[in-house]
């Protein structure tokens, strides 16, 4: 191996996608074997691993730009606008149920059939990308509903002179300190996340570079 508002519509969506990206498709090979390129040599299997992870990126993309538009309608208040992009959103969180889960039952058959051509250790790294997407998708989902439910850390007590917050939380601590630290952890475990699979993509980029043939 060489050396990469009442219950919004959100608020019944996002669980559901990362049970998806948890459990995907049961035949992960079947998956892999019925895919347009069919990959056979060790280095197909590479270069297949890497289209997954472009698909997993563009999926993101779609899946961030709905939400981001769904919050900017709830902040707009309008009815019709706001409903327009949660129908939306509902929409996106679908789409990207669906491709996060065909990319995790493609990945495992790529592992599957990594072992099965002798190769452990870029199996093995295959199966650590796989564990740190599902991570990265949890994070991500959580990231999200705490943007979206903003306002459960703005619940401040209405005593005259009080400034404490009616949950579970350090009553001595603002809600804007509360809501800000809840973000920058979850920036911090996502960061780590991804430059935990960048770095294992890298390895597999050079992988597919030292068995490319070379040219005369």
């Amino acid at each position: 191996l060489s050396s990469t508002k009442g219950p919004t519509m959100a608020n019944t969506l996002v669980g559901p996608l990362v049970e998806e990206s948890q459990g995907g498709r049961t035949g992960g090979e079947e998956a892999s074997s019925s895919s347009p390129s069919s990959p056979s040599t060790v280095l197909d299997l590479l270069e297949t691993l890497l289209a997954v992870q472009q698909r997993r990126a563009e999926a993101y993309v779609h899946f961030d730009s709905a939400f981001r538009a769904f919050v900017k309608g709830e902040e707009e208040g309008e009815r019709e606008t706001s409903y327009s992009r949660a129908r939306a959103y509902e929409q996106a969180c679908r789409s990207a149920t669906t491709e996060f889960s065909e990319c995790s039952s493609l990945a495992k058959g790529l592992e599957s059939k990594l072992r099965g051509e002798n190769e452990s250790d870029l199996a093995q790294v295959v199966r650590d990308i796989q564990e740190n997407e599902r991570e990265k998708l949890q994070l991500h989902v959580q990231l999200q509903t705490l943007r979206k439910d903003k306002h459960v850390y703005k619940n401040v007590c209405s005593h005259e002179g009080c400034d404490c917050v009616e949950a579970d939380f350090d009553l001595s601590v603002s809600a804007d300190a509360l809501y800000h630290g809840a973000i920058q952890r979850v920036y911090r475990n996502l960061q780590k996340v991804v430059t935990a699979i960048n770095e294992n993509i890298e390895l597999i980029q050079d992988e597919v570079e030292d068995r490319r043939p070379t040219r005369d």
